[in-house]
């Protein structure tokens, strides 16, 4: 009751946003130790949240796999201070690996998607996109690394400051 009793008239949406105890289902996955401390460590869902637009990293994922110098592609969320910006790792085939750059692949693909799809959060080029046995990207290990190219371009530590 402290978050929202619920959904005005709609029962449905209201039953479906909280689970039996009554918690309000954020999509955060957390875990929880023997002293009853959380953590949260994931996502339920892998959309990037970009000025109030909800991006799909798979969308991006499918346009970057129509570049013609690209093998293989992963999205993900450039988190910063308030907001996160979509971030590509490409795989880029080995006949091309001298003809394209990241700020092309940038530039390309502004021209094929809205502007709040655009990869703002930037292009990294790497040898291979982690993947599970079954073939599903390791999204953990591509926010991990994320997080770490954000520190390096701002710094460890470091907080964003506005554009002023």
């Amino acid at each position: 009751p402290n978050i929202c009793i619920g959904y005005w008239r709609n029962e449905r949406a209201t039953n479906d946003s909280f689970d039996e105890e009554g918690f309000l289902k954020t999509g955060d996955v957390a875990i929880r130790n023997e002293k009853g401390w959380y953590w949260i460590v994931d996502r339920k869902k892998e959309l990037i949240k970009v000025k109030g637009f909800q991006v799909a990293p798979a969308e991006l994922e499918a346009v970057l796999l129509e570049h013609d110098h690209i093998a293989d592609a992963a999205v993900v969320a450039l988190q910063l201070e308030h907001e996160e910006r979509p971030r590509a790792y490409v795989v880029v085939k080995d006949a091309a690996k001298s003809k394209v750059s990241e700020q092309d692949i940038i530039a390309w693909t502004a021209k094929q998607v809205a502007k709040h799809k655009q990869l703002t959060g930037g292009v990294k080029i790497i040898d291979e996109v982690p993947k599970s046995a079954s073939g599903k990207i390791q999204r953990k290990i591509m926010r991990d690394w994320a997080a770490r190219d954000r520190d390096a371009m701002h710094g460890e530590g470091a907080t964003v400051k506005a554009k002023l």
